[in-house]
């Protein structure tokens, strides 16, 4: 699990796959063979503007944040290709 600090940028083009994402996860073979999630704060830029805090109507960055990381952890764990 990789959780972004609040305050956090990500650069331009940043998204797997060029996907826009409020929190994703994969499988990286790449050395050994791993799974990872990230999470950013969805307080953070450009995430609301992705309507990432609108997704359970709270639109509280904090609430949302962990909503995601629960979720992102999930679908690691279940499913993480």
């Amino acid at each position: 699990m990789v959780v972004a600090a609040p305050g956090s940028t990500y650069e331009s083009g940043f998204e797997p796959e060029g996907e826009g994402f409020c929190s994703y996860h994969g499988l990286d073979n790449s050395v050994g063979k791993y799974a990872y999630s990230f999470v950013p704060y969805e307080g953070d830029k450009p995430f609301p503007e992705k309507k990432c805090l609108e997704s359970d109507g709270s639109e509280n960055a904090v609430h949302e944040t962990s909503r995601f990381a629960s979720a992102a952890y999930a679908d690691t764990v279940t499913d993480p290709a």
